[in-house]
């Protein structure tokens, strides 16, 4: 039984294995809406004895335990449940906050930090808080009162089997949940049966097999699935993008083929570190989910008057298969002045074909216009937005780190001179 919080799974005393529940995570206030997901949450007592675990009508954890003598509480709360609304994610959605913004108390009066330990590894925030007589600890995460999204961190693909709970297809799309929606475990792929376009999570290789025979219809790959996977060893040699010319009025446009695979690598240099200090370097894991550094689309460029405003009104990302070498950094682990490269390995799918005015970042800001399925000749600045030209000459924004350096292979690039 899934619940949305934690029932009681009693602990014994001196027992030492890990106890588990399923907790419902909501990303409230998401846009697009993200679905519900269940975590797996652990916990265990030292020296004495759980009597309830719950979570409160606030999104708090409340702990009611008991020892003879001094007692141990350990928790394991998975990074990626949706546990906070603030920190960087707030701002530019490519980062995390350092999973240290909680609240313990103990019978209603916050301790210190000093006197509970916390670590984050790579899947888990673990926290062991000592305690004695018959307590009620509460563990609680700062968040805003305004209605900004609700996130977790992003973690390694190798935590997903550990921190999240994923239950079969079929009881998956019987709850409500759409077919094209449900999770499927590590090195599966999710695949829609043709005679009642039900799902069924499938090895990579039966699933193309069955896809064949027509048992299959859609099939849909996740980045958790080695199926089609595409590698650095397929790029080609690197080069450099030329810089724009003529203050800005002239820039290069991307081009890559139909049907083709382009590399771009991304040097990028670290410029601050978020709740960290050169000689603390590491202390606060901010771990950045790679893939999620690249956006591919369109500016919407709409007047008022004599005002005039400039958004991403079309998210194309979703027309490429991209991944990314390494999947996942951890920003903490660089020193300011240091540097990190990321491989992006881009292949549009058949209805890709187009004109995008933001894809690649540029040095030292903003974003390469990207054409799809047009030779050099075929490009011109009248194929993109208004807004193009204008986000070209806003001033750039420092943030943790930045672009310092792009080259690319497999693609071709074309200048255009902006109206």
């Amino acid at each position: 039984m899934i619940l949305d919080g934690i029932a009681l799974v009693p602990a014994l005393a001196d027992e030492p294995q890990w106890h588990g529940q399923h907790v419902i995570g909501q990303f409230l206030n998401s846009n697009p809406p993200k679905p519900d997901q269940v975590f797996n949450f652990q916990y265990r007592v030292l020296n004495g004895t759980l009597v309830e675990l719950t979570k409160n009508q606030y999104g708090q954890f409340e702990a009611t335990v008991q020892s003879t003598d001094q007692g141990m509480l350990e928790l394991k709360i998975p990074r990626n449940y949706p546990y906070t609304n603030m920190g960087y994610p707030f701002y530019n959605n490519t980062a995390n906050v350092a999973g240290t913004d909680a609240v313990i108390d103990v019978n209603g009066v916050i301790i210190d930090s000093k006197k509970y330990s916390f670590a984050a590894t790579d899947c888990f925030f673990e926290y062991s808080i000592p305690f004695s007589g018959q307590p009620i600890i509460t563990l609680g995460f700062i968040v805003y009162p305004e209605h900004i999204a609700f996130q977790g961190d992003s973690v390694p693909d190798h935590c997903i089997g550990e921190t999240t709970f994923i239950d079969s297809p079929l009881k998956q799309f019987k709850s409500g949940i759409a077919a094209k929606d449900v999770a499927c475990k590590t090195e599966f792929v999710l695949v829609i049966k043709s005679e009642d376009d039900s799902p069924a999570c499938l090895k990579p290789d039966t699933a193309t097999k069955l896809i064949t025979r027509g048992w299959s219809k859609v099939i849909l790959t996740t980045e958790n699935t080695n199926l089609n996977t595409i590698s650095e060893n397929g790029c080609g040699q690197f080069y450099t993008i030329p810089e724009n010319k003529s203050n800005f009025n002239t820039i290069p446009v991307l081009i890559l083929k139909q049907n083709s695979t382009g590399c771009a690598k991304l040097t990028y240099a670290v410029n601050s570190l978020f709740n960290n200090t050169n000689d603390c370097v590491g202390c606060h894991s901010q771990m950045v989910k790679t893939v999620e550094m690249l956006r591919i689309g369109k500016y919407n460029y709409a007047t008022n008057g004599n005002s005039y405003g400039i958004s991403s009104s079309i998210d194309a990302t979703p027309m490429f298969k991209i991944e990314s070498i390494p999947d996942v950094i951890d920003i903490s682990k660089y020193p300011v002045g240091s540097n990190f490269t990321v491989v992006f390995i881009i292949k549009p799918l058949l209805n890709a074909t187009g004109f995008y005015d933001y894809s690649i970042e540029k040095p030292p800001c903003n974003d390469y216009p990207l054409a799809v399925g047009y030779s050099q000749d075929q490009v011109n600045s009248s194929d993109f937005s208004k807004g193009l030209s204008l986000m070209q000459n806003h001033s750039c924004v420092s943030g943790l780190y930045g672009i310092s350096a792009v080259q690319v292979s497999g693609m071709d690039y074309t200048q255009i001179k902006l109206n």
